[in-house]
């Protein structure tokens, strides 16, 4: 009986735990094709992805209320990387065309379709400014991968990084006067800052394995990134300016491509978790995860006990 009373005690707190965590991580997608590089709506309401299906690249909007799909529009170029403009109404992202990749504008109001640079080199990775004025993205026109700043109508480019090592990823403060980026210029793919006023350079971080994609938080306290570390790929935060980490999450499976929830509680992320490469989402609470975590495996914990307890009795009656 005591046994008995131990296992339920066991179980009610495991449900206890469900109930107030499992939900995270939570997938947000609900088709079966796989969607890549999600990016928040300033206003919370959609998750921005793309997808490829039925032979054509999509460009995906997901519901944060409900999850529901909705294809703002269909390509038959490769496209990747959406970032939403502040107001709201339009999206840059990045499209091959012939083998090149250049950086494209999306207007959700008028669905036109333009062209922000035409290079016979690769420019990738788009993020809009705080102030909407500009388009940070990644160019090989230089010889090797840099930093470089466009008009967000197009035109007006600058170069911001100029070394022989790659750099990709950029991403704005929201003041908008410094970027974020990984850069291999350390031997090893870091994150790194630069300041847009004098192009002093800022080494954020300065460990083994891979750290990138790189997305600075609302508030501008913390950057969130993706780290393979030991052969895993998960989520982490550092802070800002202290420089702590934080991981954020803890699966056996691929997490890349993270994005911040407009009030910085949350972050979206793509992640294979399911077996497709679906959209979920995590709290900025590492503690938050790892209850979720902890309430899983108490509750297997006490469906094994259980299951032995009852092999146990059945043993006993058939002896």
């Amino acid at each position: 009986m005591l046994l008995f009373l131990v296992v339920g005690i066991i179980i009610s707190i495991a449900f206890v735990f469900l109930l107030s965590y499992s939900k995270y991580p939570q997938k947000f997608s609900k088709s079966s094709f796989d969607k890549s590089t999600p990016s928040w709506s300033p206003n919370g309401a959609l998750i921005a992805c793309t997808s490829y299906s039925d032979d054509l690249n999509k460009l995906i909007a997901i519901s944060t209320k409900d999850g529901r799909n909705t294809i703002v529009s269909e390509f038959t170029d490769s496209i990747f990387f959406p970032s939403w403009s502040p107001s709201g109404d339009e999206i840059v992202f990045q499209m091959n065309q012939n083998g090149n990749n250049d950086i494209w504008k999306y207007s959700l109001k008028s669905k036109k379709l333009s062209r922000l640079t035409s290079n016979p080199n690769s420019d990738i990775s788009p993020k809009w400014s705080p102030d909407g004025e500009k388009i940070a993205f990644v160019s090989s026109r230089s010889g090797n991968n840099d930093i470089w700043i466009i008009s967000a109508q197009g035109g007006n480019e600058v170069q911001v990084t100029e070394n022989s090592a790659d750099d990709s990823f950029p991403s704005w403060s929201p003041d908008g006067e410094s970027l974020v980026f990984s850069s291999h210029r350390s031997g090893n793919w870091d994150l790194w800052l630069v300041s847009l006023k004098n192009k002093k350079l800022l080494q954020l971080t300065q460990n083994p394995g891979i750290e990138d994609v790189p997305v600075w938080s609302p508030k501008g306290d913390a950057i969130v990134y993706r780290a393979i570390k030991n052969e895993r790929s998960d989520i982490w935060l550092l802070t800002f300016p202290e420089r702590k980490e934080k991981r954020i999450t803890y699966s056996k499976s691929f997490q890349w491509y993270p994005t911040w929830s407009p009030n910085g509680e949350l972050i979206a992320f793509q992640s294979d978790m399911s077996g497709n490469k679906d959209i979920w989402i995590a709290p900025t609470s590492s503690s938050l995860y790892t209850a979720s975590i902890k309430a899983r495996k108490l509750l297997n914990f006490a469906k094994w006990v259980v299951h032995e307890i009852a092999e146990e009795v059945l043993r006993r009656e058939l002896d």
